[in-house]
């Protein structure tokens, strides 16, 4: 009876992980007073660069703190942060409304580059340079130590700009993919001149994966293109419409609506994990859906990988925690409003910051209770099993 208890108590625990993990708060750090700017969403977010973490808030402050909580130091600009800041040569690289900025880790200035309008995509930090992409259609290719742009590009149309937040171009081969709010993909190819040593950057293929910009006014959220190099001659894609494929070889797009406003990564298994509206899918490398880990009503914001676990944030708070493997949710909790941009993962501890303004600090630990379970039905196995071994 003993042993069958055992059994049964064990296939439990099994079949309910999230009882043997739990989500702890190591600190929490409030970094907004205006009661005005409380409702404002935080695309942002948080950025871990040398052991330091860097919040980056769309009141145009950013405010640095040590792995404890402890504030170091702040910055404020005059404009807007709705885009992560990223790793570069020499710093940090911060978007602030329509200037890219170049930090050292104490925030001071190393280089800026204006636009004529807002960034609209994540920065690309290349081997070739760092590719900016403006909300009036314009491209630079810039120098990562000084910052001068070496090559630019604008091309104008009829449709309608979206203002829309728009996926980070991709490398493909020898050519830079980039997505547009009216529904095309560009792949550019950047070209010297032996003589005068003039870089240039010329579209070499043109896509059109969807309708007008006037799509993307609809949405409440802001709007997802993500592009991610697929198979064999193929280019993953998703827009506000839907997504897809497209063999870049002959130029047919293969639509799938499931695809619609999702962010598209790869896995190291080789899978493509895509999160954003409804929930989270894993795909084949040619976009077709293999599962549906889980749907939301809410809008999925961000995926990090982090030791042996995996955490999923959304807009309605919610911070899940997933085996690394994505076989099953183990635990995970909910904070005030939203989490509108994605967490890092650094040194054993989790990182996200809200639309409220928070500055999280989460930690997953065993459950001691259950972990006492679990060892003392070990220990009882094995006894069981020597004794039968004995016999």
């Amino acid at each position: 009876m003993k042993r069958l208890f055992s059994i049964i108590l064990l296939t439990l625990l099994w079949c309910a992980p999230a009882a043997a993990e739990e989500l702890l708060v190591n600190w929490a750090a409030p970094l907004k007073n205006e009661f005005a700017s409380i409702k404002k969403r935080e695309y942002a977010g948080v950025f871990y660069h040398e052991g330091h973490l860097y919040a980056a808030l769309r009141s145009g402050r950013i405010v640095a703190f040590d792995r404890e909580g402890r504030r170091l130091g702040e910055r404020r600009f005059s404009g807007e942060f709705l885009i992560p800041p990223v790793a570069a040569p020499g710093g940090i690289l911060v978007c602030e409304s329509n200037t890219v900025r170049l930090l050292k880790p104490d925030l001071t200035e190393i280089w800026n580059v204006p636009g004529k309008s807002p960034i609209v995509s994540s920065p690309l930090v290349s081997s070739g340079g760092i590719f900016l992409q403006f909300a009036e259609n314009t491209l630079y290719l810039v120098d990562p130590l000084t910052g001068a742009i070496r090559a630019n590009y604008t091309f104008y149309g009829e449709d309608p700009l979206s203002y829309a937040l728009l996926g980070r171009p991709v490398v493909y081969g020898d050519k830079t993919a980039f997505g547009f709010s009216n529904g095309q993909i560009i792949f550019f190819l950047l070209k010297k001149d032996a003589s005068s040593g003039v870089e240039e950057l010329l579209p070499y293929y043109k896509y059109q994966t969807g309708g007008s910009a006037a799509v993307f006014d609809k949405k409440e959220f802001h709007d997802i293109f993500s592009l991610l190099p697929g198979a064999e001659g193929n280019l993953l894609f998703s827009n506000g419409e839907g997504g897809g494929a497209i063999q870049v070889a002959d130029g047919s797009v293969t639509k799938r609506a499931e695809m619609r406003n999702l962010t598209l990564v790869e896995l190291a298994g080789g899978e493509v994990l895509a999160y954003g509206e409804g929930g989270v899918l894993l795909l084949a490398k040619d976009g077709t859906v293999s599962r549906r880990l889980f749907a939301t009503t809410g809008f999925v914001t961000g995926y990090v990988a982090g030791g042996e676990y995996a955490f999923f944030t959304d807009s309605l708070g919610t911070v899940s925690v997933w085996d690394g493997a994505l076989t099953g949710r183990l635990t995970g909790t909910r904070i005030p409003q939203g989490v509108s941009s994605g967490g890092v993962w650094a040194e054993g501890s989790f990182y996200v910051l809200s639309d409220m303004g928070v500055l999280y600090s989460f930690s997953v630990v065993k459950n001691p209770k259950v972990q006492k379970i679990l060892e003392k039905i070990k220990k009882d196995d094995m006894k069981d099993g020597s004794s039968r071994i004995s016999e």
